[in-house]
């Protein structure tokens, strides 16, 4: 039975890109192994991943295993991130490297021509008359990338008025 991991659940989104990091879990166990100084299985770091049973993820570990995505240049290493922040109705955004009017011009087209699908994403969602999890995590995925651009277009536009 395959399981179903939301895109939404900050666990879910972890896991999944843990899972999509090049030697998956059994590298992650040994990098946090390494890290800390405190041998965990594999396993142990699946079934905290998973939710299941008693076992929880320490912030730490949370912590480190964006650290180590991160160090691996995973492009999904802060979706866990952006996902814990969307849970509490917050986005987040990394500081822009483009600045300038350029900068803005620049990100602004890049908003628009990427983030087009949000509607896209709603209309296909509602054309049956009832949204499944599978469609409202493809519209919040599609609305919280959408956020999280727009932020970013919103902190280079400041930063340019600042210059």
């Amino acid at each position: 039975m395959t399981c179903w991991y939301s895109e939404t659940n900050w666990l879910d989104v972890l896991y999944t890109s843990v899972r999509n990091t090049p030697g998956r879990v059994e590298a992650a166990a040994a990098y946090l192994t390494n890290r800390r100084g405190t041998r965990i299985s594999v396993e142990a770091l699946r079934l905290r991943l998973r939710g299941e049973a008693d076992t929880k993820l320490s912030v730490e570990m949370l912590d480190l295993l964006v650290e180590w995505m991160q160090e691996l240049r995973q492009p999904h290493a802060l979706d866990v991130i952006h996902a814990r922040a969307a849970a509490h109705g917050l986005v987040v955004e990394a500081a822009p490297t483009a600045t300038g009017v350029d900068g803005v011009l620049q990100q602004f087209l890049r908003v628009g021509l990427e983030h087009g699908d949000v509607a896209t994403a709603i209309q296909d969602a509602l054309a049956d008359g009832k949204i499944t999890h599978k469609e409202a995590d493809r519209v919040a995925r599609s609305i919280r990338e959408a956020q999280q651009a727009l932020q970013g277009l919103l902190i280079t536009a400041r930063a340019a008025a600042s210059e």
